[in-house]
């Protein structure tokens, strides 16, 4: 797979949360609330099926019910739901999904076999996945303005490229903006790498005419 089956991580027309939360503080409610405040220039599309809105934004039951052709889909519902969220992603083909969900490979071989079973199956379904156990994205070209990670601080725009492997440390460079004064155009948490990985990413933002510096760390 080519870097170009990247770009609607960064470049999304649309964004579709898979278990968004009413719940003040959950990272479903958080990232929700996040990519509203930041100004995402795209339609945000939610589905939580024991609320009618969220945030001002109407819940649907089902991906299914949804018309549109999405571009970005963000899975935050429990590790024992992911893949039928994936599922679900594949029937309505969509090809860039990220995975914040925790409880994957780094807790043990039970959540190494789910993980192995997600990636697979995005595979054969043509997915690109970013995660499983990961921060999310931020893009803050005036043209994307997206910020799906629940970090404190977004960044101002610069042609800098970031991407972590460790959340932790993505976590303590997104809460110290302020103080830091970092600045970068685009970020990335991959967390276990199920599918996309450093290289990938090295590739993408060598061809992404927005990305002048990339800055990884591994």
């Amino acid at each position: 797979m080519t870097a170009d089956t990247l770009s609607n991580f960064f470049y999304p027309e649309n964004v579709l949360l898979i278990g968004a939360s009413s719940k003040p503080k959950s990272i479903g409610y958080e990232i929700l609330k996040s990519i509203i405040n930041f100004g995402f220039k795209g339609k945000v599309f939610v589905v939580n099926p024991k609320s009618d809105e969220i945030l001002g934004i109407k819940c649907n039951r089902t991906i299914e019910e949804i018309d549109e052709k999405i571009s970005l889909a963000i899975i935050l519902v429990p590790k024992n739901l992911v893949f039928d969220a994936l599922k679900s992603c594949a029937s309505k083909q969509i090809k860039n999904v990220v995975v914040i969900t925790a409880g994957f490979r780094e807790v043990g071989d039970e959540g190494a076999e789910l993980e192995k079973q997600i990636t697979e199956f995005a595979r054969a379904n043509g997915i690109r996945l970013i995660g499983p156990n990961c921060m999310g994205l931020i893009n803050t070209d005036e043209n994307v303005r997206l910020n799906a990670t629940f970090a404190a601080e977004v960044p101002h725009y610069s042609p800098v490229s970031f991407l972590s492997q460790s959340g932790a440390l993505a976590a303590a460079v997104l809460n110290t903006i302020s103080l830091t004064g970092y600045s970068f155009g685009q970020f990335a948490s991959i967390g276990n790498k199920a599918d996309v990985n450093e290289n990938d990413l090295l590739e993408f933002w060598w061809k992404d005419e927005k990305t002048k510096v990339i800055t990884m760390y591994l």
